[in-house]
């Protein structure tokens, strides 16, 4: 079985007298005004916003630095009658922000063209391929939209020409910035944009409502913000701030969209379109519009969400949906054959990065089944594949707490090219540098202590509150949405609870169904993709559980259900003696005369610090964490030892110590 840690978020600056005028403020649940205490939230306005966002809500775009330098360049576009490219990148959200400022620039009468790059053919970004096919258009300006920033050298070029650049992009910035004309990025640091989480959609919508602003357009946004919210939640950018706003008010304006392309695509991915949330557009409608620019060309997506006439729209939505389910067969054949080349080359014990190199993989699908090996192994991974002229080009996600952009960067003079984030990365190598790569990173990885990550963490919010496990709470609660990264949906925990009727459910008995006994009331629960939990556990003994509250409706009759994020043992196995000694703890808990902190608090988690101080004593002053220690113990085997409030300790043998009555001085 194995080791897993449930671990509270951290909630030092809850404020109770806050929490209790938020109840009465905007009429909801203690649980509700507790959680978005939690979220950070301080004022009324705050909260305000977050329940209510509307666009008025948005950062003032001309706080970009370069905002108004665009403006006037676009001025002089109108007056000279010039023409523009847009340059995009080959993903959704590089299809999205190009027809948000294809939108607005075409509705001005300007003469533009998107110009999207072929992943097979061209390569990602403004190289030699792709500069020579603008050059060969002549336009008087390019707009990039979700790449440029790291292209020096092809901005240079282009000048030559005689063509001006504005590069427009959320990437990380290099050292060396391109001279473009004008540059439009949050993560520029001597921008000062407030807001530095914006995806290449979102910056492209603020830029729509800047011309907005600016030219004193008449002009319906809510087309161009439907697109913008699809870019912000496929790219997996922090839902919080502005991209919250855009990701909350473009789901509401989807439900009217007159686009035929986006009506077409949501139809044929059997959505209701009255009912789209964030799970739908990241699973089923940002897969299908990525598929295009992975396996052929993302220029059909662009052509499907600007055609009117019906026949290209079925004929293009059907042919993104046969993309997708073909990208789907690839990504598991991927998918296979890295879990082999892991058992191969046993990397699990081999490597803190799990590097995976594949002759024939499809540099297009990398990415997405990168995510799932990292999903299942809990590591940063890297696929790669070879290319006929013997450059390696991979994919990379990485795992919470660690930056994958700031590990590669350490190698960034090995690269061909390079570029990404914390989270997820891309880069083109040769091949007599990739050992040198690997070691580095490796190393880079044991310095940041990695492995105190690797264990499986399941956060949550709060424990439970038995009177606010209900069908009212559970819609209170979905007023938190749309649910993402920075804003994922409020996880509940409960502890010592009975298991009744687990069972496997589903096509391939893939789920987990069973109904929680707690405080004397019963409770259904779903553990998604958590069906062989079924022959794993033994459900006879007691549990603890993280969850979300959600509501199954079903024939018209809605319930109350749990979405189980996780379970794991409640029963640590103590002795009889140590039974009692550990109620006693338990309820002596609020008795601050009992706590005496111990100076030397480990500075990383005692997973990692087990062996390193063995010969001395574990201090614990909570529940989680005793259950924690014991469990993790257990789990590697150690002999140890406990003592309740006072000290009796036995060489040879790990010391935990639980709520001491008095200094235990050099032993600690």
């Amino acid at each position: 079985m194995e080791y897993k840690i449930f671990k509270q978020k951290s909630s030092e600056n809850i404020n109770y007298d806050f929490i209790e005028n938020l109840k009465e403020q905007f009429d909801i649940s203690y649980l509700s005004a507790l959680l978005l205490n939690m979220k950070g939230f301080t004022t009324f306005g705050e909260v305000e916003t977050y329940l209510n966002p509307k666009i008025e809500d948005l950062y003032d775009p001309f706080m970009f630095k370069d905002m108004k330098v665009f403006m006037e360049r676009l001025k002089r576009v109108i007056l000279n009658n010039e023409s523009v490219v847009i340059f995009s990148d080959y993903d959704c959200d590089g299809v999205t922000s190009s027809i948000i400022l294809y939108k607005i620039l075409t509705f001005m009468k300007i003469n533009v063209q998107i110009v999207i790059p072929n992943r097979f053919t061209n390569g990602y970004g403004l190289n030699t391929e792709s500069i020579e096919k603008i050059i060969s258009i002549k336009p008087d300006l390019v707009i990039t939209t979700d790449n440029g920033i790291t292209s020096v050298k092809e901005v240079e070029i282009l000048k030559s020409e005689g063509i001006d650049v504005v590069i427009t992009d959320h990437h990380t910035p290099p050292k060396e910035l391109p001279k473009a004309y004008g540059i439009i990025n949050p993560k520029v640091e001597s921008d000062n944009y407030p807001f530095s989480e914006l995806c290449g959609a979102g910056v492209a919508f603020k830029i729509a409502l800047g011309i907005k602003k600016y030219f004193e357009l008449d002009y319906d946004i809510s087309e161009i913000l439907i697109f913008a919210m699809v870019g912000t939640i496929v790219d997996i950018v922090s839902l919080t701030s502005e991209n919250r706003i855009i990701a909350s008010l473009g789901l509401k304006a989807l439900r009217n969209t007159k686009n035929k392309g986006l009506v077409s695509l949501i139809k044929k991915a059997d959505l209701n379109i009255d009912n789209i949330n964030c799970g739908n557009v990241s699973f089923q409608i940002g897969p299908r519009i990525n598929a295009a620019g992975r396996l052929i060309d993302a220029n059909l997506a662009c052509k499907l969400f600007l055609t009117d006439d019906d026949n290209e729209v079925d004929i293009l939505s059907s042919k993104l949906c046969e993309l997708n389910n073909e990208r789907k067969d690839i990504e598991e054949e991927i998918f296979a054959k890295s879990e082999e080349y892991i058992e191969k080359n046993d990397l699990l014990n081999n490597s803190l990065i799990l590097f995976i190199l594949g002759e024939d993989f499809n540099e297009g699908v990398m990415g997405v089944a990168a995510s799932k090996i990292q999903e299942k192994y809990n590591r940063p991974v890297v696929i790669m594949t070879k290319s006929e002229e013997g450059v390696i080009k991979a994919s990379c996600r990485s795992i919470t707490g660690f930056n994958i952009f700031d590990c590669l960067n350490e190698s960034r003079d090995l690269f061909i090219k390079f570029g990404g984030h914390s989270a997820a990365a891309g880069f083109s190598i040769k091949d007599e540098n990739l050992e040198i790569l690997i070691k580095k990173s490796n190393n880079y990885a044991k310095e940041k202590k990695i492995e105190n990550l690797f264990y499986k963490r399941v956060y949550y919010d709060t424990t439970a509150i038995p009177s606010n496990l209900n069908i009212p709470s559970a819609m209170e609660l979905e007023r938190f949405a749309p649910f993402g990264i920075g804003n994922s949906r409020s996880v509940l925990c409960l502890r010592n609870v009975v298991i009744n009727h687990a069972r496997a459910i589903g096509k391939n008995f893939d789920h987990l169904k069973l109904s929680i006994l707690y405080n004397g009331n019963y409770y259904d629960a779903i553990g998604f993709s958590m069906g062989h939990y079924v022959n794993e556990y033994d459900f006879t003994k007691t549990f603890d559980i993280v969850f979300n509250l959600s509501i199954n409706s079903y024939k018209g009759i809605e319930k109350l259900q749990f979405e189980l994020k996780d379970i794991d043992y409640h029963d640590i196995n103590l002795r009889d003696f140590d039974k009692a000694n550990y109620y006693y703890f338990i309820n002596n808990l609020k008795l601050k005369e009992y706590f005496y902190p111990c100076e030397n608090a480990l500075e990383y988690p005692f997973e990692t610090a087990i062996e390193e101080y063995k010969d001395k004593v574990f201090v614990v002053y909570s529940k989680d964490t005793f259950i924690r220690l014991n469990k993790f113990l257990k789990y590697k085997k150690y002999d140890y030892n406990i003592s309740y409030n006072k000290l009796n300790k036995i060489e040879g043998k790990i010391n935990i110590l639980v709520l001491p009555i008095e200094n235990i001085g050099e032993d600690v």
